[in-house]
């Protein structure tokens, strides 16, 4: 151990005390219903920091169960900043936000931080497209008549010529989806919110389908620039009017 950790220093920077009787070099901060400890330790092979927490009862009630606070609350041991130290704490401690009782500026603060925790911005990340997946171009089949769906198309995919490239539009209106390829055009009854324009896609003869249907409903949506079924991707689309 190296006896000075960053990290520690910038939690104490935030209100943490030194735990002068700790086994490892550990600092304390006392919340309204949490007691929570940081200690620079060995982790796999590396030097970090390890959250461990003491919950308080309620009545009958522990508020914070240490056994959840102890699995993998483990953070750099780098953080030079006390804006960092600060956004990791509130990051790992997000679960148990509304239990910890009153909260120091420094925590609410960490949170308007979070783009400085790479977890935590893996984890907006992912927030964001499925918030732009959800609001995304969509419409839902019945299996039964999906599955002739991808048989017709399949097979009118499959009479392309190795590297040739063909334009398939896609449509719906509420009601029904309409596929027109090379003048041929395929209508099955679909449910969802009607869109705003036509899809063009580009397939070739190594376009495909899902190999199987599992769930009863079948999706067929415009994702990242894509025609996509049950979010396999068929082809690249654009807006068409």
């Amino acid at each position: 151990m190296s006896g000075t950790c960053p990290t520690l220093d910038s939690l104490i920077e935030l209100g943490f005390e030194r735990v002068a009787d700790a086994v490892t070099e550990t600092v304390r901060y006392k919340f309204e219903n949490l007691q929570l400890d940081a200690s620079a330790v060995w982790w796999w092979g590396e030097e970090k920091v390890m959250l461990s927490g003491l919950g308080h009862y309620k009545g009958n009630h522990l508020v914070i169960d240490p056994g959840d606070m102890w699995s993998a609350k483990v953070i750099p041991n780098n953080l030079g900043t006390a804006s960092e130290a600060a956004a990791w704490i509130s990051f790992m401690l997000q679960t148990w936000r509304e239990e910890l009782g009153s909260l120091p500026d420094w925590f609410i603060e960490g949170e308007r931080n979070w783009d400085l925790v790479p977890p935590a911005r893996e984890q907006l990340a992912a927030q964001e497209r499925q918030r732009a997946y959800e609001a995304a171009p969509k419409c839902v089949i019945d299996r039964d008549y999906a599955r002739p769906l991808r048989r017709n198309l399949m097979e009118e995919i499959s009479r392309l010529e190795e590297g040739e490239a063909a334009e398939m539009t896609f449509s719906f209106d509420g009601r029904a989806l309409v596929v027109d390829f090379h003048g041929r055009v395929h209508e099955v009854i679909a449910s969802g919110e009607g869109w705003p324009s036509s899809y063009r896609a580009l397939v070739t003869v190594k376009s495909s389908f899902p190999a199987r249907f599992e769930s009863p409903w079948v999706e067929v949506s415009v994702y990242e620039g894509y025609i996509c079924v049950n979010r396999l991707r068929l082809g690249p689309c654009e807006a068409v009017a």
